[in-house]
């Protein structure tokens, strides 16, 4: 498969380039930027002729803008919804990998993906690389550490097509390479995506912990307790708007918790776009409460910065979830 435009491998030729560029958008665009876009892929005039067929296809909606044209994905369309998921194989197949390694019965330290196909360059003919670090208590011979890592890989090959080559090493002798300064290690802290456990940026640091940061762990599971009071007094107050708010906030420092007791790192960005993903990388602990996170940042939004309020019902439900969060975090933190 090509995993960094799925679409072509099915719908081949500009009309697939086009689909790729119009399906990660819902904006409208000239055809000037879609060949733009393509990179090369597409002349100007294949692009236009693509466009062409696929607005008469209906796939494609098109409308006058003074003299442009401007094109958009025909998302009511019968067929958007596959063109919508092929465009997305590249993320469903990390999920599946993801999952598959959240069932193993010994755990890895980590499982990132990299080169090719993690800076979305991949072709149908690349491979997909995986790098698994295996705690050091476990033997590299263990029978069931080496079923699983085959099954992986021969589970890989079935979903995507493409060869899958694992790069496997103890924590103590990848911390080894970290330390020496190994250029593949550098190539990891520039491509590699993380899948599960510790992320490639804490794993390739040279000032690594040598144990888990349990100190900030229990730091951040006092502010989300801490949030969590204040959440249910303010829906007694009936101050639904700040009780939502206040959960959010609980929310998170919940996951931050359980992501540095788990795995040692925690991500701070403001938008909170990568909290749900790092915290189903936290294990299965971690997995379990992901949806609960997911369903309580929607609310952040509305919350904090549109003109329309919470009702009591959003407010008690983000209250729920944000105390489903900390148990979660108490039982992870204190075990």
């Amino acid at each position: 498969m090509n995993l960094s435009s799925p679409i072509v491998s099915v719908i081949p030729g500009a009309s697939g380039e086009v689909l790729v560029i119009l399906a990660r958008t819902s904006e409208e665009l000239t055809g000037n930027v879609i060949a733009a876009l393509a990179d090369g892929k597409v002349s100007q005039t294949g692009a236009n002729k693509a466009l062409k067929k696929l607005v008469a296809s209906g796939l494609v909606l098109s409308r006058p803008a003074g003299r442009s044209i401007l094109y958009s994905l025909n998302r009511d369309h019968v067929a958007a919804r596959s063109i919508i998921e092929l465009s997305e194989l590249r993320s469903a197949l990390m999920t599946r990998i993801t999952e598959r390694v959240t069932g193993w019965h010994d755990q890895p330290v980590a499982v990132a993906l990299f080169g090719s196909t993690a800076r979305g360059q991949g072709t149908s003919g690349s491979d997909i690389d995986l790098l698994v670090i295996r705690p050091d208590g476990i033997d590299q011979e263990h029978s069931v550490w080496v079923t699983q890592v085959m099954e992986l890989t021969d589970a890989v090959r079935r979903w995507s097509g493409n060869a899958c080559e694992i790069l496997e090493y103890a924590e103590d002798e990848f911390a080894s390479l970290v330390l020496a300064g190994d250029t593949m290690v550098e190539n990891l802290r520039t491509d590699a995506v993380g899948l599960i456990g510790k992320p490639p940026r804490e794993l390739t640091r040279t000032d690594r912990l040598m144990g888990t940061p349990l100190q900030d762990a229990k730091a951040h599971l006092a502010k989300a307790l801490e949030f969590l009071a204040a959440a249910e007094s303010e829906v007694s107050a009936e101050r639904y708007n700040a009780a939502t708010s206040n959960s959010v906030l609980s929310g998170i420092n919940a996951k931050d918790a359980i992501c540095l007791k788990l795995i040692g790192a925690t991500g701070k960005g403001e938008d909170h776009k990568s909290a749900v993903p790092e915290l189903k990388r936290a294990g299965k602990a971690g997995a379990a409460v992901a949806p609960t996170l997911e369903r309580l940042l929607k609310l952040k939004t509305r919350a904090q910065y549109q003109t329309t309020s919470m009702a009591n019902k959003d407010a008690g439900s983000a209250v729920k979830w944000a105390s489903h969060l900390c148990e979660a975090a108490e039982r992870v933190v204190n075990a």
